[in-house]
């Protein structure tokens, strides 16, 4: 009953600073969330030293704040605020950060959020990423961004997901430290070939989608992969697949392939795309136990 009191508490505080500033409020303080969207009024968070917030959303917020200090929050999230700089964050346990849409944040350094797991800093304008001293990072985004040099990627040890989608100038040559990855996401980034990346043997998600005339021959050493997407990439014929009997998804539309007789080899697909493609025939996938169900039209989903 105390919690319950606690809670409503919570939520009768929450609702009259909703009212004083015309914040957008969309809460679940039971389980510890505040997502705060599109305030022009919002000057203080210091209420929030009085909730077990650990999960915190600000999204179009134009006005930001000048401190933001919690000892509980671990989950933030910052987007489109028109964010220059993260010196007003004081969060000494936070694990999860994401800042996209911040156009002018640029080279701004991470470094003293030691515990940070998860960053997102897509579409941020960035163009060095050589201050990203994180150690115990494993999930990065980076999407959106005009950054040429991957080469300090190398000191992200534990890093396990990267997406470096719609990056042009790129040398993924510059990634071959990071054989750990298992997922990977070069999508859109006007690549030609992955011939690096036939030395990641642990990755299980792979896109390589928009990369037109990409080179795909070394993704027969990835037998490892559960999901593929090489959509829009021009190619003709997908022999390459035969080894990857492991994928479970994989998408293929928006290609030149006219025969798909060689997913025969694939016995564990469940997840199949092959929209604007040439392909004509697909009796063939009535073969694939998983799939069997699914085939009532072109594209499979």
């Amino acid at each position: 009953m105390n919690q319950m009191n606690q809670q409503l508490e919570q939520q009768s505080e929450i609702d009259k600073y909703n009212s004083q500033m015309t914040i957008k409020f969309k809460n679940k303080v039971q389980k510890g969330e505040l997502c705060i969207q599109r305030s022009q009024n919002l000057t203080t968070l210091e209420f929030l030293q009085d909730f077990q917030i650990n999960k915190l959303e600000l999204r179009e917020c134009n006005n930001m704040v000048p401190k933001l200090a919690s000892s509980t929050i671990k989950e933030l999230t910052i987007q489109f605020c028109k964010l220059q700089n993260i010196d007003c964050i004081r969060l000494e346990n936070l694990e999860n950060l994401n800042v996209a849409g911040n156009y002018e944040l640029n080279n701004c350094s991470f470094e003293r959020f030691k515990q940070l797991k998860q960053l997102d800093i897509s579409n941020t304008n960035r163009t060095d990423i050589s201050n990203l001293l994180l150690p115990e990072l494993k999930i990065l985004v980076l999407s959106r961004n005009k950054i040429e040099d991957l080469t300090s990627l190398s000191t992200l040890v534990n890093l396990e997901q990267l997406d470096i989608s719609y990056s042009e100038g790129l040398d993924i040559n510059l990634l071959e430290q990071l054989q750990q990855l298992r997922l990977l996401n070069i999508s859109y980034c006007f690549v030609q070939s992955i011939n690096t990346l036939k030395l990641f043997t642990y990755l299980v998600e792979l896109d390589v989608s928009g990369n037109i005339n990409i080179d795909l021959s070394s993704l027969k050493y990835l037998v490892n992969l559960k999901q593929l997407n090489i959509a829009c990439t021009n190619t003709h014929n997908i022999d390459v697949l035969q080894s990857l009997n492991q994928l479970k998804q994989l998408n293929i539309s928006e290609n030149e392939i006219e025969d798909i007789n060689d997913l025969k080899y694939l016995v564990n697909l469940t997840k199949l795309n092959i929209s604007e493609t040439k392909v004509q025939n697909i009796q063939m996938l009535s073969k694939l136990e998983f799939l069997r169900n699914q085939i009532c039209q072109k594209t499979l989903k």
